[in-house]
């Protein structure tokens, strides 16, 4: 900068006529403190270099962790998600387990207060589904919204030959994702009772609280 072109044009006056030895000792003495002066300012500069190199590295380190923050609240906000849907189906489940304990622990009681039982008659078909539609209702009275729902589209797939056998698995699941798709829409048209909610807006409500909570935990561990 400056300060070279200062060195520069005292060197270049050495080599002009008229110039003493004495003259010539004072451009050299001026040219060390120039020079000088140019070794503080190369290192200032190198320093200011130093420092914006660390304030670079410490910005890009910010940028990463906000993106690891980022990445880590999705995957917890979906691990959140699939909890809560496993919630649901082992709900759905314990009720079913339920039900079928009870009606074995009545079977046995019904056995233990009758010491001796003629022999049953063989049932024909329309007694045999009229009794599996008794159950059912049964199984299906023990439930509500959208568990109860989902039973009786499990059953209406049993009804079609879509059993829980692996070659029918994608016909019977999808013909049960779409029928409980048109229960939530059912549902959601349905004109609301003052002051009440639907069941699908109370799991919204807690799937919206856990999100909430985890999001303020994030922000105290940060």
């Amino acid at each position: 900068g400056e300060l070279k072109n200062q060195i520069d044009d005292l060197n270049a006056s050495r080599g002009k006529p008229g110039i003493t030895s004495e003259n010539d000792a004072n451009i050299l003495r001026a040219i060390a403190i120039v020079t000088d002066q140019l070794a503080v300012e190369e290192g200032k500069l190198n320093d200011m270099r130093d420092k914006s190199r660390g304030i670079q590295q410490a910005l890009e380190e910010i940028e990463r962790r906000r993106n690891d923050l980022i990445r880590e609240q999705a995957w917890r906000q979906n691990a959140v998600y699939q909890s809560m849907i496993m919630m649901n189906g082992q709900h759905t489940e314990f009720n079913r387990l339920l039900g079928l304990g009870n009606q074995l622990l009545m079977a046995r009681q019904g056995l233990a207060n009758v010491p001796l039982r003629l022999p049953q008659a063989d049932l024909d078909k329309k007694q045999t589904d009229a009794l599996e539609k008794s159950r059912r209702d049964l199984e299906l009275s023990r439930l509500k919204g959208e568990a109860k729902e989902r039973l009786r589209l499990s059953y209406a797939a049993d009804d079609l030959g879509l059993t829980s056998d692996p070659q029918f698995q994608t016909g019977r699941q999808e013909l049960i994702n779409n029928g409980l798709a048109e229960w939530r829409n059912n549902e959601a048209n349905k004109p609301k009772a003052k002051g009440g909610k639907t069941e699908g807006e109370k799991t919204e409500d807690v799937y919206k609280r856990l999100i909430k909570q985890q999001k303020e935990q994030i922000a105290l561990q940060g």
